[in-house]
């Protein structure tokens, strides 16, 4: 939705006229033509019209964003839906729009959606993942002094392709990349979520030590906050920690227990991926083969 037509709902729901809105620098006609879409006004206009209007930038995208998601939120979408229905085709095509998408813009996104589409790709062909692609995403995300939205959303989504030592060069500095914008990026449980893919990979690829200095800052974001999923995600986690510190028994119960919530509340597929990811590790041990033998 453009701009100027959202403007103009904000302006409508407070009652107020397009004559009280002006000032000198913008007339009512001018207003009129962008609250319409049929022109464009400067950015510092635009931020004094929502002051005006008793509207923050805050509000804003979020009535922006009920009702149109972006391009990008659209793409991730689409991105795993082909994952779960591991379909070929659909990445293909995400592909070949990107492609054309990236040559009329010099927007560094759809080069780096093409990459994820790529080595989603290799992921559900059971391929090696590129590591020159990769490579692009993790020197892109460490040029960038502080991390939005985008970069953030940009690290979670690659992080299936991230070799062990990339995601360990990631790990010392996530937090400072993200200090500057951490009171909106931690509003978001995305932060969250990304926190708990991290331990999660550590945990399967042997960063024990990692894992827990992880899960003491992923505890002091959740602190206070009312993330119910992430929370269960968590203990789902600590649950694999224990079993990997030879606390099998304990750390069952604790994966056990998740496993039960996400099913009360039919969440079956993360119920049934996290029972067979437990049934594999249990077995790697040798679990089962100790209950059979007693």
């Amino acid at each position: 939705m453009h701009y100027g037509r959202l403007l103009k709902r904000f302006r409508e729901s407070k009652k107020i006229t397009q004559a009280q809105l002006v000032d000198e620098s913008i007339t009512p006609q001018f207003l009129s033509k962008y609250e319409n879409g049929k022109s464009d006004i400067k950015l510092s206009t635009f931020l004094i019209l929502l002051d005006r209007l008793n509207v923050s930038i805050a509000e804003f995208n979020t009535e922006l964003r009920g009702l149109e998601p972006s391009p990008q939120s659209k793409f991730l979408k689409e991105l795993n839906q082909a994952k779960h229905s591991k379909n070929k085709i659909f990445l293909r095509d995400l592909i070949k729009q990107q492609k054309q998408l990236s040559s009329k813009s010099q927007n560094p996104r759809y080069q780096h959606n093409i990459i994820l589409a790529n080595q989603m790709v290799c992921y559900i062909s059971n391929q090696p993942y590129d590591s020159e692609q990769a490579e692009v995403i993790s020197n892109y995300l460490k040029s960038v002094e502080h991390w939005g939205i985008y970069e953030l959303t940009l690290f979670g989504n690659s992080i299936f392709f991230f070799n062990t030592v990339q995601l360990n060069s990631f790990v010392s500095i996530i937090l400072s990349k993200t200090n500057k914008y951490s009171a909106a990026l931690r509003q978001k449980d995305e932060f969250a979520k990304i926190m708990l893919n991290m331990i999660n990979f550590c945990l399967f690829n042997d960063e024990i030590e990692t894992s827990e200095s992880l899960f003491v800052k992923l505890e002091s974001i959740l602190k206070g906050k009312r993330y119910f999923y992430q929370e269960n995600q968590l203990n789902y986690l600590y649950g694999i920690y224990y079993i990997q510190m030879n606390e099998v028994s304990k750390g069952k119960e604790y994966c056990d227990k998740a496993i039960e919530i996400l099913i009360h509340f039919k969440d079956y597929d993360s119920a049934n991926a996290k029972q067979e990811e437990l049934d594999k590790l249990l077995e790697s041990i040798g679990f089962y083969s100790n209950l059979s033998i007693t």
